[in-house]
């Protein structure tokens, strides 16, 4: 017994260290671990709970962490937010969620703060857009309803109808919208995940309130410090892209945050344009253990995906819109990762190339990182690890698709 015991647990262990040497992914959110570290010293505050949830936001959007993970954390959330916040606010969270004490609000706290926890449509900054422009720009949807399709925006059309949702008021901004059909919208659109089998499209969601001014959720903040640290705008200093997401997370820097909500919308319009673009012109390449697309030069706003968090996006979006367009070979399709490359620097001559996991894995990893590096020995190519992400890398554009034939040769 005690040698089929060690057996196990030798199995065991080699295949925890093969995983661990053999894939990238990504643990809890920074942001979270500081909250708990600030929590266990009774210097936590909504504010440091805020930061934490918009840490774990960012994950959550980026495909880094599993579901499970992001539903324990939201739990955690949860009852932080019911222990921190003032008592006035005992409306704003689920019933019997809220349990007032002499913490509220935490170290250094400020009057008027809370955070509200509730069930909500995960819409792309549905609050600051059109109904139609967010159903249509939010990846889960646009993949659900294959919306770059005639077909699928005729569908469209018809949900709005069936979710008694007037069509001059789906094309209003959600702030010029009747108050009436405000009020009524949540429920509309729980209603359309049920009847459509929407099921992740009403998720935890998280949103600051203080005193009367403008709600903002995590989501669109996160969303908002992505445009504003991956600007395309080349006059611009990363340095300064950088702070610009930093200070847009004080409250003080309405216009700021406000501002990286207007580029965040022109990015996800780029983004859907992008790939009906690719899958129209049939961009995206099998290579037989992966596939394989080039945004290339020229491209109508390909300066986007000069920046890593840009082309993951897009890879995400373009690998889902690309399995669920397949005829016949989806299942197949649904096992294969995806790398996806675009310019980086035109005098350099390099490009970014990110690798992304399958459709089909539960737990995001990823095992490009170890890939790209056995390639970039095998054939020599000019590759640089740059990013914390080892599966992202910038390679010189001579060297991109003899690179693509060895991590043919290694995954086959």
């Amino acid at each position: 017994m005690k040698r089929r015991q060690k057996r196990l647990w030798e199995e065991e262990r080699k295949r925890v260290v093969f995983e661990y040497t053999q894939f990238s992914y990504y643990g809890r959110s920074s942001a979270m671990i500081l909250y708990e570290l600030a929590w266990k010293m009774n210097k936590e505050n909504l504010e440091l709970l805020w930061h934490a949830i918009i840490g774990v936001m960012d994950q959550f959007i980026l495909n880094k962490i599993p579901t499970s993970l992001f539903k324990s954390d939201v739990e955690f959330i949860r009852n932080q937010a019911g222990r921190l916040n003032p008592c006035a606010g005992d409306d704003m969270l689920e019933a019997g969620s809220m349990n007032c004490s002499t913490v509220a609000g935490g170290a250094g706290a400020v009057p008027g703060l809370r955070i509200e926890c509730e069930d909500d449509a995960q819409l792309v900054l549905y609050k600051h857009w059109t109904l139609q422009a967010s159903l249509r720009h939010t990846m889960y949807t646009a993949v659900s309803l294959k919306l770059w399709t005639v077909k699928g925006e005729q569908r469209l059309q018809r949900l709005l109808a069936e979710m008694g949702m007037p069509l001059l008021q789906s094309k209003q901004l959600y702030s010029s919208m009747d108050l009436s059909i405000r009020k009524e919208l949540p429920g509309m659109l729980s209603k359309m995940a049920t009847d459509h089998q929407l099921d992740a499209l009403i998720m935890p969601s998280f949103t600051l309130v203080h005193g009367y001014r403008t709600k903002v959720q995590a989501a669109d903040y996160v969303y908002a410090m992505l445009a504003l640290l991956e600007t395309p705008m080349q006059d611009k200093k990363p340095s300064d892209c950088f702070l610009d997401a930093a200070y847009c997370l004080s409250r003080q820097n309405k216009n700021l945050l406000s501002e990286g909500i207007q580029s965040a919308k022109k990015f996800l319009s780029s983004l859907f344009k992008t790939v009906q673009s690719i899958l129209d012109m049939k961009q995206v390449n099998n290579a037989g253990p992966f596939l394989y697309m080039f945004v290339q030069e020229g491209t109508v706003d390909y300066k986007y995906y000069s920046k890593p968090h840009a082309l993951s996006l897009l890879a995400m979006f373009t690998l889902k819109a690309y399995v669920a367009s397949s005829i016949g070979s989806r299942t197949r399709n649904l096992s294969k990762p995806l790398v996806a490359s675009a310019p980086l620097d035109a005098l350099a001559e390099t490009c970014l190339m990110i690798g992304i996991p399958p459709v089909s894995e539960v737990i995001p990893r990823s095992f490009f990182g170890k890939a790209f590096e056995q390639a970039a020995d095998k054939t020599g190519s000019r590759v640089r690890f740059d990013y914390f992400d080892s599966s992202i890398v910038s390679i010189h554009k001579a060297d991109r698709h003899k690179f693509i034939d060895a991590l043919y040769s290694l995954l086959m």
